[in-house]
């Protein structure tokens, strides 16, 4: 500890001393009426001593480089106050620039890079100008000489001293050139050496005051900072020394002769600074390289132990035209990838050996563009025996060959397949959980829910979320029914599980005691149904045999506590219908009142009796010999089962010599859960009095039949009756309304006034006789299917104009307006011209002839969808709501018509609807009473609305 305190006193002192004997030696040589030396070492050396000592030496030393400066001026010959201020001005010199130079630095300055060079600079920049500007205003107030002329001077000499001197301390611990190298740094030493010599000789002027700094760059490239720092350092020391002698290419000659002492030592000096802020960052930046080359190296090295013994796959990998090849690989990539060694590994391209490397290709751009600092990925590699490998990859090289990417390969095979037995296990019970029709609820050992399924969540009708972390009596029972779950799923340990206590406790982790019933509880449902729920508990246990979960199985009874219910109260009922439970083998095991009252005896007797007891055994007998069987009950099961559910048959119930009745009965076969047969049930209505009525019934539909059969025959006859009147009507009338018509002509002579108005007459109803009768054999030709019917295409707009010229001479005399809509375009249908003009003409002679003066009747015809309407309307008299369904039927003539003794037939409608159907058209009534009346005629659009129209008929009958 002694020796450690002692080696900083030691440093300083010998640096004091050193300051005192070169400034001295500065003063002493300086130029003659200079007020400053023209090169000043001891600001160097104090410098380097701020900068270099410890931090508790700092204040010491600046002191001591304040009384060393100061007595070095003293002892030169300097005034005492002039002496104290340089004094001063050393010291603050060597506090400003050694405390820039250590700060950021742990407190220890350093030469070792470019940035350190800038310190240097900056330091020796703050702390000359202090100096210079305190020389300078010492000497203007105290001293003798020019202060401009010292502030000039101060600059230069301690610029060149601190840039020569403080590198040689702060390169001190640098390390000499190699062994190798020794000969090449005599022989640098010498030419230096020798060059100096020469540049610097007596009477040497000419300018070759830099020839010594091509050998310091040689220094700077080969020998290091070190002996760059000391070459400066003697160089300045020889240059200062010559030119103080006055040789050298500096000093006054003939050449120059106006240079004066103080401008030669301004002109060594800046020669020395040119030189240090040339060799010097040289050196350090050769030695940087040198450090960066010895880092890379050590890099290199550890890089390839750790590749090589690495545990882990490593690869390294190029980009190639083939995406992302191989270069190198260790043994554990190479076992990882399945190969038998690195040859079958180096070289190939990645897709090569991984399977799922598509997104690589999206993140390589990335990759090289710095966006993306790494990617990672899974795959399965492509060797034969299979496995699946994590690739993390990222660069790490950018070269002339390219971008070098450093992968890291770990095996996930095995982690990869738990990862697919754990997920196919997740799912499996997902898939579980959803699918039971069971509720199934998971809590922790408080009795939060942290699990539920589906049905449970179906159940409730509570969202699942607000089932999880809910204690589990919250939705899932009634209040006052919970004391179960809360004892059960509240216990804290699980301890409280019926199952928890049983023979399995302890079964190990993740292991269960085996589900035990549990006990029935009662919950609402957010619609506000009420479910009764029979539960069944377990108890899920860690490694540690501590209880984890509780795991509770409901059942929803509620329907089968209903059944039940309805069931008791059914058989207790008042019912006229037979029921019998029935077991497997057919006796009876449960009777209502509709039983008992049926057979005449109680119905706690009937329980024990086989059913077939029950039946006619006659009848029994004769029915399974048909089906080949005995008269038992295996014979009606294997019937009732062949018919399937509730096989009805009709059978006769008698009781001993009881009286007998005609039983509907019913038998099904009842299941249970898993779908196995345990018994039967049967449903029977006595059918006595309906099979009376029943027979009766078809006795009188027998009757109704024969009856509606000579009906249809009158109807037939009629039919032909009528048309043979018809017929054999007109022929007379023909001849009649013939003559009338000779006689009008003038046949027989003149005729009077009244002779003429009688055959007008007689003319005029014969025309009446003939239209009747031609009515009455269409309708009649149309409905027995006889009428042949001409489909031809046609334009419905030629219908339409063909009716406005047929209507105008019922419209002579009579003051009705008449209008017609016709579109532009062709409206082609097909159907029989004569009867579609028959329609339109009826129908609007119709409209002519029950609307008064005054009014209007129209005609429209419209295309609508894929259907020609013609659209007849008047503002006729009109047609009640009631009659109008009638209007179609024949001989039938509205109400209004009768009263208004308007003639008619009543077949015309009758005759449009008739034509309408052959043609696969309708026809439609809309009318109101005093307002008028629209018939809308629909017919289909011809498809082959391109074709000629008018072509040759197709006839149908």
């Amino acid at each position: 500890m002694r020796r450690e305190r002692l080696a900083p006193a030691g440093a300083v002192a010998l640096a004091l001393v050193a300051v005192v004997l070169t400034g001295a030696s500065a003063v002493h040589w300086a130029p003659a009426g200079s007020a400053v030396a023209t090169w000043w070492p001891a600001a160097g050396i104090a410098v380097a001593l701020v900068a270099v000592v410890p931090r508790a030496w700092v204040l010491p030393a600046v002191l001591g480089v304040v009384v060393a400066a100061g007595a070095a001026n003293a002892i030169a010959g300097r005034e005492l106050l002039l002496a104290s201020l340089f004094g001063l001005c050393n010291g603050a010199e060597a506090l400003i620039a050694g405390s820039l130079l250590r700060r950021g630095r742990g407190g220890r300055a350093r030469l070792e890079t470019l940035d350190d060079l800038f310190r240097l600079l900056g330091a020796c920049l703050a702390g000359v100008s202090v100096t210079a500007l305190g020389v300078a205003a010492a000497v203007a107030a105290v001293g003798p000489g020019d202060p401009v002329a010292a502030w000039r001077s101060v600059l230069a000499a301690h610029s060149a001293a601190l840039l020569v001197l403080v590198p040689v301390a702060l390169t001190w611990r640098h390390r000499w050139p190699p062994r190798d190298r020794a000969g090449e740094l005599l022989l640098q030493s010498s030419a230096l050496v020798v060059v100096t010599a020469l540049v610097f000789a007596p009477d040497q002027h000419h300018g070759l005051a830099y020839a010594p700094l091509p050998l310091l760059v040689w220094a700077g490239l080969r020998l290091g900072t070190r002996v760059t720092s000391l070459q400066l350092a003697v160089l300045a020391a020889g240059s200062t020394w010559a030119t103080a002698q006055g040789a050298g290419p500096f000093v006054a000659h003939e050449g120059h002769p106006d240079l004066t002492p103080a401008l030669t030592g301004t002109l060594v000096q800046t020669f020395l600074l040119c030189t240090a802020v040339t060799a010097l960052p040289l050196a350090l930046t050769v030695a940087q390289r040198g450090r960066l080359l010895e880092q890379v190296r050590a890099s290199e090295t550890l890089f390839r132990s750790n590749f090589t013994g690495a545990v882990v796959g490593m690869v390294l990998l190029r980009e190639d035209e083939r995406g992302l090849t191989v270069h190198e690989a260790n043994d554990a990539a190479v076992q990882m990838l399945g190969a038998p060694g690195p040859a079958g590994v180096v070289g190939r391209a990645l897709p090569d050996l991984l399977r799922d490397t598509g997104r690589l290709a999206e993140a390589l751009p990335r990759l090289a563009r710095g966006d993306l600092a790494s990617w990672s990925a899974e795959s399965d590699t492509t060797s034969p025996g299979g496995g699946r490998v994590r690739l993390h990859l990222a660069p790490i090289l950018d070269d002339d060959d390219g971008l070098c990417f450093a992968a890291q390969l770990r095996d996930v095979t095995e982690e990869h397949r738990s990862r697919q037995r754990l997920r196919a296990e997740r799912e499996l019970l997902r898939a579980t959980l959803a699918a039971t029709g069971a509720l199934i609820v998971v809590t922790d050992t408080e009795g939060t829910v942290v699990r539920v399924n589906a049905a449970t969540v179906r159940a409730t009708g509570v969202p699942e979320e607000e089932l999880l972390g809910h204690p589990v009596w919250t939705h899932l029972t009634l209040p006052g029914t919970d004391a179960w779950l809360r004892e059960v799923a509240g216990g804290g340990d699980g301890t409280a599980v019926p199952a928890a206590a049983g023979p399995g406790a302890g079964a190990g982790a993740g292991t269960s005691a085996g589900a035990s019933a549990g006990a029935e509880t009662v919950l609402r449902t957010a619609e506000g149904r009420t479910l009764h729920v029979a539960w069944s508990t377990d108890v899920v246990r860690d490694a540690d045999d501590r209880p984890t979960h509780v795991v509770l199985t409901g059942a929803d009874v509620t329907a089968e506590r209903a059944a039940a219910g309805l069931m008791s109260r059914v058989m207790d009922s008042d019912l006229g219908t037979v029921l019998l439970a029935l077991d497997h083998d057919g006796v009876v095991t449960q009777a209502n009142r509709g039983a008992a009252r049926l057979l005449g005896v109680p119905a706690e007797e009937l329980a024990g009796r086989a059913f077939t007891d029950l039946l006619d055994a006659g009848e029994l007998a004769t029915w399974a010999r048909g089906r080949g069987g005995t008269p038992g009950f295996e014979t009606v099961a294997e019937w009732a089962a062949a018919a399937g559910c509730g096989a009805t048959r009709e059978w006769t119930w008698r009781l001993g010599d009881g009286p007998a009745a005609t039983v509907s009965t019913a038998l099904s076969v009842v299941r249970d859960t898993t779908t196995q047969e345990v018994g039967w049930f049967c449903v029977g209505r006595d059918v006595t009095a309906s099979r009376r009525s029943h027979e009766l019934l078809v006795a009188a539909l027998e009757k109704e039949r024969h009856a509606s059969d000579r009906l249809r025959e009158l109807d037939a006859a009629k039919n032909d009756f009528v048309s043979t009147v018809s017929h054999e009507l007109r022929t007379p009338v023909t001849s009649i309304v013939g003559y009338a018509e000779m006689l009008s002509d003038g046949g027989a002579g003149e005729l009077d006034a009244l002779q003429a108005s009688m055959l007008a007459a007689i003319e005029r109803n014969g025309q009446r006789l003939i239209a009747l009768a031609d009515d009455l054999l269409t309708l009649s030709r149309l409905e027995s299917g006889t009428q042949a019917v001409d489909l031809v295409p046609l334009d419905l707009r030629d219908t339409v104009r063909s009716a406005e010229t047929a209507l105008r001479p019922l419209l002579s005399g009579r003051w009705l307006d008449l209008a017609l809509d016709v579109p532009d375009q062709p409206v082609p249908v097909r159907g029989d011209v004569a009867q579609l003009d028959r329609v339109l003409l009826n129908l609007l002679s119709n409209a002519v002839k029950f609307t008064e003066d005054g009014g209007s009747v129209g005609c429209a015809l419209q295309v609508v969808d894929a259907e020609a309407r013609l659209v007849v309307s008047d503002t006729g008299i009109g047609v009640p709501l009631a009659e109008q369904a009638s209007l179609f039927s024949k001989f039938y003539r509205a109400t209004a018509a009768q009263e208004r003794a308007i003639q008619g037939t009543g077949l015309g409608l009758s005759i449009v609807a008739s034509i309408l159907e052959s043609h696969g058209g309708r026809v439609e009534v809309d009318s109101v009473v005093d307002e008028g009346t629209r018939f809308t005629v629909s017919l289909p659009l011809h498809a082959g609305s391109g074709d000629r129209l008018g072509r040759e008929p197709e006839t149908v009958a």
